[in-house]
């Protein structure tokens, strides 16, 4: 997921604006989380990243894509 919002974001074209841009920054930044946490085994920890990054998703998306 962290890797398909990276390369999300290195690939933007300039018609996205600021407010995007963050969120798709911060989505990456859950994503890592998620990913530390799954590495870690801490399943309450992942359970609570896997909620924030869902989310984040369904914010941009009910802005920019639905």
């Amino acid at each position: 997921i962290k890797e398909a919002l990276h390369e999300s974001a290195r690939h933007l074209g300039s018609n996205y604006d600021e407010q995007f841009r963050n969120w798709l920054t911060e989505s990456e930044s859950r994503a890592q989380t998620l990913e530390t946490a799954l590495r870690a085994t801490a399943h309450e920890d992942a359970t609570r990243a896997f909620q924030n990054l869902e989310q984040s998703c369904k914010q941009c998306h009910a802005k920019y894509r639905n």
